[in-house]
């Protein structure tokens, strides 16, 4: 990848890792349809696919200025805010979706006030770092007409971005570990493990994210923006999917191991499947006793 041009890397990055999260996404959203079981974590995973949807869009956008276009109004700027924009969309909802899943979990077994709390703090900390992106760009426009536009951000916004990843991964990963101790319920224990163990794959690509904000390096920063971006929305679906794996397999067990009925096979009839053409076992609709007063029948003709 490092013969291709920056923006060749930025799309294909884009394009794979949306690709990967939009399918996880939607067979998620098929196993909650089937099931009947659409509530707000699932709105949420929905709301986060689309917004990556908009960011690869984005990022197909040509960054050169548009034929005509006024100096201060070009694709490059448009399309820099869009990517930044819809990183910070795809992320907190993500986040906000992986929270109301542990709250649709714990409903009925203890108060959601908390984390309650903690979804307002996710939206606040989503507003706050959206305003910070235009605060730090809109205070020095040079960088809107280079060649690939991408503003400089600030140490500070790489801190505060640092600050609330921890702070949120750190929620995410707490609360489930907590409720496992609490809850007796086997398979809701085993669902909050999935999303513990998921939401560290998150925190560890913000900190990936976050190291190229320190250096400054223009490119990997934004390819890490989008495949941080496309992780986020993929963690918060493995555990719906997870779990529908695990209970079609315990389906599948539980039908091999289903007792025999005792009911009499029919060996004549219509249908196909008799066990003299190895086929399958038909069952006799009819009583014994009636089957019982056919057989001498049969055995004159």
């Amino acid at each position: 990848m490092s013969d291709l041009s920056p923006l060749a890397q930025i799309r294909i990055a884009c394009g794979t890792s949306t690709g990967v999260a939009t399918l996880t996404t939607i067979s998620r959203i098929i196993v909650r349809t089937r099931k009947s079981q659409l509530w707000v974590d699932d709105v949420l995973a929905i709301f986060s696919m689309c917004t990556l949807i908009v960011q690869l869009v984005a990022s197909l956008i040509n960054p050169s200025k548009a034929p005509g276009a006024p100096q201060d109004h070009d694709n490059g700027a448009v399309r820099y805010y869009l990517i930044s924009n819809m990183f910070y969309a795809v992320i907190w909802s993500a986040r906000l979706s992986i929270l109301f899943s542990i709250i649709r979990i714990t409903r009925g077994f203890r108060p959601n006030r908390h984390l309650a709390i903690a979804a307002a703090l996710f939206l606040l900390a989503w507003v706050v770092l959206t305003a910070q992106l235009y605060w730090e760009c809109e205070t020095e426009t040079a960088w809107k007409h280079a060649e690939i536009p991408q503003c400089k951000l600030d140490r500070v916004v790489a801190i505060c971005q640092l600050i609330t990843d921890i702070i949120s991964d750190g929620i995410l990963l707490a609360v489930p570990v907590r409720l496992v101790m609490i809850i007796q319920d086997n398979k809701l224990r085993y669902r909050l493990i999935l999303i513990f163990g998921t939401c560290v794959i998150t925190t560890i690509a913000s900190f990936v994210h976050a190291a190229f904000l320190f250096e400054v390096k223009e490119v990997p920063i934004m390819i890490a923006a989008v495949i941080e971006s496309a992780i986020s929305l993929v963690v918060c679906n493995i555990p719906i999917l997870a779990t529908a794996i695990v209970k079609m397999q315990q389906h599948h067990d539980d039908t091999i191991l289903a007792p025999h009925s005792n009911t009499v096979p029919r060996f004549w009839g219509e249908h196909e499947g008799s066990p003299i053409n190895g086929g399958n076992i038909k069952h006799c609709p009819l009583p014994l006793s009636s089957l019982q007063n056919r057989i001498p029948a049969v055995l004159s003709i």
